[in-house]
């Protein structure tokens, strides 16, 4: 039988950075709030907010030292044997995503793993699009199962409603990732941060999460300066508008499509290093000379 949760998928928590600056707007201070009260006690919690803005990150944060963390990423495993999803588990938090999809069998198969875990010292964290009370009235949800995380319901407010505070989140961001990997010690500079609030978000927190996780992984020392900042920065933008650039693909011939992909490929790194070939080439993997010959083609010099 294959696994329930999948290992690879296991985190350790840290609770003590809840009790850090969250930043100064209300609404964080209402969240962080909300995050300090799950966390002091056992019960299940919901957390409430877009898929994008920050579930399983902010889940782990209400973990004890130490403590597994751990995610079911399919729902059709609640339609079966529940024991073996509360062993894999054993004395950590379970997180289930988007339970808003469950379907009814899946919820008595959730409900069922409420009740079940305080047996196996396993703690529950749903995350959900909807609040409780629009779950019921809407979907005609299992009221039992909403009543189990009724003590502590989390809502995650979106990215651009507390934008004053990522210098907070961000130094959040970076303990947290920090402390579970071997980039201890990394950190982003003012400067680096700086560029980070002005960015404009389309994914929410998750996109803020990605930026700072992709700038401690590829950062040259301990501290991301700007410069590198802003080169992660581009590459995100231009992996988002190549999104766009594969959706018209298709109605070229193949040549056709190849040359349009490259021509804005192009385009992107070299405003992302600022004409640095050198750079540039690093970032495409290619050599200079071959990357010369092709700035040529696409008369990108």
């Amino acid at each position: 039988m294959q696994n329930a949760l999948d290992a690879s998928n296991n985190e350790r928590g840290n609770p003590n950075i809840i009790r850090t600056n969250f930043g100064k707007s209300a609404i964080i201070q209402k969240f962080k709030q909300q995050l300090l009260d799950a966390s002091a006690g056992s019960q299940p919690a919901l957390l409430v907010g877009t898929p994008s803005s920050g579930a399983s990150f902010f889940a782990q944060l209400l973990a004890k030292p130490k403590m597994p963390v751990v995610f079911l990423d399919n729902s059709t495993q609640l339609e079966g044997a529940i024991e073996n999803i509360l062993r894999e588990a054993n004395g950590g938090i379970l997180v289930i995503r988007l339970i808003d999809m469950l379907n009814s069998i899946q919820q008595s198969g959730l409900l069922a793993l409420v009740r079940e875990s305080g047996r196996m010292n396993v703690r529950l964290i749903a995350a959900a699009v909807n609040p409780p009370e629009k779950l019921k009235t809407d979907r005609g949800y299992n009221k039992a199962l909403l009543n189990s995380f009724s003590n502590h319901v989390i809502t995650m407010p979106s990215l651009t409603q507390y934008i004053e505070d990522i210098p907070y989140i961000v130094d959040i961001i970076t303990r947290q990732l920090t402390e579970q990997t071997d980039m201890v010690g990394r950190r982003l500079s003012p400067q680096a941060v700086n560029l980070l609030t002005q960015h404009d978000y389309e994914n929410d927190f998750m996109e803020l999460l990605s930026l700072v996780r992709s700038a401690l992984m590829y950062a040259s020392g301990d501290k991301v300066d700007a410069a590198t900042m802003q080169v992660i920065i581009e590459q995100f933008s231009l992996n988002s508008s190549l999104k766009g650039v594969r959706s018209e693909i298709f109605s070229m011939s193949m040549r056709e499509a190849r040359m349009c992909f490259e021509r804005e490929y192009l385009r992107r790194i070299m405003h992302a290093t600022r004409g640095n070939i050198q750079q540039a080439a690093e970032i495409a993997g290619i050599e200079r000379t071959y990357l010369y010959r092709k700035l040529k083609q696409h008369k990108e010099v």
